[in-house]
């Protein structure tokens, strides 16, 4: 009995492409973690700076601890002084 290799490789093609574009979804870590202290007195002003390639990324600020204690009441984050 002969098979359809003509469905069998399109479906390899595509199976291959939907795991090709989830390996490219990776999380990667560019800068930090980092932790800044408010203390009484004026604001503070924090900076730092990373390299990465150019797209899309995350940006993750937790603000105090996990229990909720130490947290800010505000905050102002620039992203390319922006």
């Amino acid at each position: 009995m002969k098979r359809p290799t003509g469905i069998m490789l399109t479906t390899l093609v595509l199976l291959l492409g939907m795991f090709m574009g989830l390996s490219a979804a990776v999380e990667v870590t560019v800068f930090g973690p980092m932790s800044y202290a408010r203390t009484a007195g004026q604001p503070k002003v924090f900076s730092g700076s990373f390299s990465a390639i150019e797209g899309e990324g995350t940006l993750i600020v937790k603000n105090g601890r996990e229990n909720g204690e130490d947290r800010i009441s505000s905050a102002k984050v620039l992203v390319n002084g922006k």
